[in-house]
């Protein structure tokens, strides 16, 4: 059986559970309809400046694609943001795609975009890391700190077969929580709810739909003595990732394209935050 018909067959499953019950979640309205929703905030005290986009395709083997199809790997050291990106197969969270593995490359120093690049490499997710002088090793390839990671030099000892080595390169997804310390929530209302399946260990076959409530939460973000308001409906958006570098502070976000199954696209948009006037 591939896994559009078993995709298929239990969508089936889903929709005759959810026919079956109703929605026990209360909705709330708004407290604050005068706060906008995330980027955007009250009295236009920050805005959102895009530096860079980062996609991610996948084949048309993928058709169901869910968080293990993609890889989302950053780090930051002295004031300098590594992000790489990349496509997995379907056999689990650390498996490069075999066929067309593709990753992009990103390094912002400070305020600015230094380095870029996007290539293919088998080997990548067995090393990923940052060796002892601060040049960048992805895979087959290393990126020197010298000339700011513009070039790089092979490596051809690196083969897929190796061990994975320890990295200090954290995984991120957008349902992951928020953790930036300046970005902090102070109330939230049940907005909407969503369906999931409910069972337990003990008994996995009396599984049915519980109805879980989605918030809408409401943050505070302190930055340069200035305090913004703004807040995240999660029917609509996920949580960002913030990062800060030196001075600056940076948010990333993704939007996913799936409607046609064989061009299912990930769209990760890396933004800058703005003061007023600036």
């Amino acid at each position: 059986m591939t896994r559009i018909h078993t995709y298929l067959i239990f969508l089936i499953v889903i929709l005759s559970l959810a026919s079956c019950g109703g929605d026990s979640v209360q909705t709330e309205v708004d407290s604050y309809p005068e706060i906008p929703d995330f980027p955007k905030f009250k009295d236009s005290v920050f805005s959102a400046l895009r530096v860079a986009t980062m996609k991610v395709r996948l084949t048309k083997d993928f058709k169901n694609q869910d968080h293990n199809d993609y890889v989302f790997r950053y780090l930051i050291k002295d004031s300098t943001l590594f992000i790489v990106t990349a496509q997995n197969d379907d056999k689990g969270y650390d498996n490069p795609l075999d066929d067309e593995n593709k990753i992009d490359l990103l390094v912002i120093k400070g305020d600015q975009i230094v380095a870029s690049a996007i290539w293919k490499d088998l080997a990548y997710l067995n090393a990923v890391d940052i060796d002892q002088n601060d040049n960048l090793l992805i895979g087959k390839r290393k990126y020197l700190s010298k000339n700011n990671y513009s070039t790089f030099e092979a490596v051809k000892t690196v083969m897929r077969s190796d061990p994975p080595t320890d990295t200090l390169f954290k995984f991120w997804r957008q349902d992951d929580p928020i953790t930036a310390v300046a970005f902090t929530s102070f109330d939230r209302v049940t907005i909407g709810s969503g369906l999931g399946l409910s069972g337990t260990a003990n008994a996995p076959l009396s599984v049915g739909l519980k109805s879980s409530a989605v918030p809408m939460i409401y943050y505070q973000l302190d930055y340069d003595f200035r305090k913004g308001l703004t807040k995240i409906n999660y029917m609509k958006q996920g949580s960002p990732l913030f990062l800060t570098l030196g001075s600056q502070l940076y948010y990333v976000t993704y939007t996913e394209k799936r409607a046609d199954s064989e061009n299912a696209l990930r769209s990760y948009k890396v933004y800058k935050i703005l003061k007023q006037n600036e």
